[in-house]
């Protein structure tokens, strides 16, 4: 692990080095992004990479922490020394994409309207958390709650989501989940 200045700045100059590359990644993922990939984690093991374009053509460059906002400062001092590439943009952290997807589990497939949360006016309190019975039911329970975190972080983005996320706990609501104080997820950002 490397922090420093210049680990920081070799990381950005394999960047421009290999620009070309990253492109033709973006519509054919291929061992550049893993070359990618392994040069940030030199920096520090807890960072990701994603690298994409979107429907105008632009390139987009994220450095996850995967969700540890220990290293969201580690994260933001990367891309504050980004370089400057024409076409390119440099996110720190997962921006907030939305709610208007789903996730396939194993051939379950979970979407945000699936889940209802209920948060706490305490800030020690658990953020809780119900899922549909039937999505519940098909997913195993070692990967719900990942699952769950997934796609809060998928839907606010992964700063704010990190907030949410860091006490949250399960619970089972066998009634309606609306009279227990729970809200379906996509609303969330309405509060």
């Amino acid at each position: 692990m490397d922090t420093s200045e210049q680990s920081i700045e070799g990381f950005w100059h394999w960047v421009r080095c290999n620009r070309t590359r990253l492109e033709i990644a973006t519509r054919q993922p291929g061992p550049v992004v893993d070359d990618l990939d392994k040069r940030l984690r030199s920096i520090h093991p807890g960072l990701r990479v994603e690298v994409g374009s979107d429907l105008n053509g632009a390139y987009e460059l994220v450095i996850s922490a995967e969700g540890d906002s220990t290293l969201f400062p580690l994260v933001d001092a990367i891309i504050d020394r980004s370089t400057t590439l024409p076409a390119w943009r440099f996110q720190a952290l997962k921006p907030a994409r939305g709610w208007e997807f789903t996730i396939d589990f194993e051939g379950v497939e979970l979407s945000p309207s699936d889940i209802w949360i209920r948060l706490h006016d305490i800030p020690s309190a658990s953020t809780e958390v119900t899922v549909h019975p039937t999505c519940r039911a098909a997913i195993p329970e070692a990967h719900l709650l990942e699952t769950i975190a997934l796609i809060i972080e998928t839907g606010l983005g992964e700063r704010l989501a990190a907030e949410i996320i860091q006490n949250m706990e399960i619970v089972d609501t066998r009634n309606d989940p609306s009279a227990q104080g729970f809200v379906k997820l996509p609303t969330l950002a309405e509060r």
